[in-house]
C-alpha cells in the first residue's frame, strides 16, 4: 500500500493493524504453518515498524526458520543465509 498511496497518510494507515495480526500469529505459532517464504513475508509488517523492538522480532524469527530449513535444500539454505544477513546487518 506504501506505493499506491506514497507520500499520502493512509500510505501508512493499515501498519498498526497488520502488526499486531504478525505479532499474534508469532506469539500462537500460527505463522509456523506457513511456508518459509510465506514466514518471509509474515514477518514483513514488523521488519519495516519504528518500534526497534517489533524490528528486532523478525531478526530472531529469520534465525528459527534458517535452523528449521533442511540442509539437503542448498539451494535455498544459501538464500535464506544470504537474505538473512542482509536483515541483520
Amino acid at each position: 500500500m506504501c506505493n499506491l498511496y506514497r507520500s499520502e497518510p493512509r500510505a501508512w494507515a493499515q501498519d498498526v493493524k497488520a502488526q499486531r495480526v504478525a505479532l499474534s500469529a508469532i506469539a500462537r505459532g500460527d505463522e509456523r504453518r506457513l511456508s518459509p517464504l510465506q514466514r518471509v513475508f509474515a514477518y514483513v509488517p514488523l521488519e519495516h515498524a519504528e518500534n526497534m523492538d517489533f524490528q528486532q522480532i523478525p531478526v530472531e524469527q529469520f534465525g528459527v526458520l534458517r535452523a528449521e530449513i533442511p540442509r539437503n535444500n542448498v539451494s535455498v539454505a544459501q538464500n535464506f543465509s544470504i537474505m538473512l544477513g542482509d536483515i541483520a546487518r
